[in-house]
């Protein structure tokens, strides 16, 4: 199995971990609702990872010593107009942009970030067509558009089919030149998963230093030149989130 290093015209190899350029993961209940069919509550969750300043992420992967995992107890929601990634969103605000299931890497469609609701300052695009009574919506315009790139990876349980458990251990997706945080928190969203089950995920990334070196940050099993950091695995068979 090949080893995922993306050096985006940086370096291609892993380098020493001198910062801690990764200070979090969020994970931010952004809505829910009652399910029709059997009455059970369908929660959309949004994954963020808090960067330190001046990083950039651009790979979210898995390779043959850390697998890429989001799990539910219970299947994931898909729209009839689902997308596997969340740049192909093309109507936004929209029911597949606020409850569907996709990964990206900030994009919420060509044109909007997806930010935390607390770091939201234009308020929300459906209160002002519809008077929506939520404030915020998690979107905020972006200047321009950033393809999310597939890295042999296609999650077969977005999309038209339905599961409950997403993983790979040779794939992943990316942004090329890398993300930064559309704010100056330097958060970037990576996952929206909608679920009547409990969510658990192993997650391994890719950042860009501000020197631009490249610093791998995985859930377990480090390597020479990874750094373990726990948050990265939510349930599952790693280190929970306390």
């Amino acid at each position: 199995m090949r080893h995922w290093t993306v050096a985006f015209g940086l370096f291609a190899l892993c380098t020493p971990v001198l910062a801690q350029g990764i200070e979090g993961v969020i994970l931010e209940r952004f809505h829910a609702e009652p399910n029709a069919t059997d009455g059970s509550v369908l929660v959309t969750y949004r994954v963020h990872l808090d960067l330190a300043a001046g990083y950039q992420l651009q790979l979210v992967y898995g390779d043959d010593a850390h697998n890429l995992r989001f799990a539910s107890t219970s299947e994931f929601l898909n729209t009839t107009n689902s997308v596997r990634y969340g740049d192909r969103i093309t109507e936004v605000p929209s029911e597949v942009a606020e409850r569907d299931s996709w990964f990206t890497l900030g994009m919420v469609g060509s044109d909007h970030w997806g930010v935390l609701r607390e770091l939201d300052t234009d308020g929300s695009l459906n209160q002002k067509k519809r008077k929506d009574p939520v404030r915020t919506d998690g979107l905020m315009p972006a200047s321009s558009s950033r393809e999310v790139v597939n890295f042999n990876f296609l999650p077969g349980y977005l999309g038209d089919i339905r599961g409950n458990i997403i993983e790979t251990n040779n794939g992943g997706w990316a942004v090329l030149g890398g993300m930064k945080g559309a704010t100056e928190e330097n958060t970037i969203l990576i996952a929206q998963l909608t679920t009547a089950g409990e969510l658990s995920f192993e997650i391994n990334v890719q950042l860009a230093a501000p020197d631009g070196s490249i610093e791998k940050y995985v859930a377990r099993n480090a390597r020479e030149g990874e750094i373990i950091f726990a948050p990265l695995c939510q349930g599952g068979t790693c280190t929970p989130l306390h």
